[in-house]
């Protein structure tokens, strides 16, 4: 099944989504983790208007809006930095004991 495109002025581009990620909503490249490159994936995709030609291009759609756009892009980025965040604070826990 192909997903049709739309682009609009104020959004930026954004492509229709099949919503049946059978992985980590956000892990778009499939290597279980979300990282930057999963980002970059996105916003390269989203750009040339072939996310649904990637495996898990389905993932990318983190709103579950039926598009990829920005969004979903700021989405993947907050969770990074959160998960860094977390991580931080961790390793600062686990330094002090």
């Amino acid at each position: 099944m192909r997903s049709k495109f739309r682009s609009g002025m104020h959004t930026g581009a954004t492509s229709s989504v099949r919503s049946d990620c059978n992985g980590v909503v956000g892990d778009i490249n499939g290597d279980g983790v979300i990282t930057v490159q999963d980002a970059i994936v996105l916003i390269n995709c989203i750009l040339d208007q072939n996310c649904h030609q990637i495996t898990n291009g389905e993932c990318g759609d983190l709103n579950q809006d039926g598009a990829w756009n920005v969004i979903d892009v700021v989405s993947i980025v907050n969770h990074i930095l959160k998960q860094g965040h977390a991580s931080a604070q961790s390793l600062r826990r686990s330094i002090r004991r």
